[in-house]
């Protein structure tokens, strides 16, 4: 769904343990700053081709898009 709001996405993986570690802080940071900016996360594992279709070589990466791009 297009949205005006800024997206920042999280792209994690479940073996990942600095993945692990940062889940928390990624989850209270959802709690504070949504609705004026929409956080989602994307595992790896489970959507590879969102992995390769935005290039994401290492994890944890958070991109933030904005607009669709």
């Amino acid at each position: 769904e297009r949205s005006d709001l800024p997206l920042l996405v999280d792209f994690w993986a479940p073996w990942c343990g600095p993945c692990k570690m940062m889940a928390p802080q990624f989850q209270q940071a959802a709690h504070q700053l949504e609705p004026t900016i929409r956080l989602a996360k994307v595992n790896i594992e489970a959507e590879p081709h969102l992995a390769a279709q935005f290039g994401i070589r290492s994890i944890p990466t958070l991109a933030l898009f904005q607009g669709g791009r």
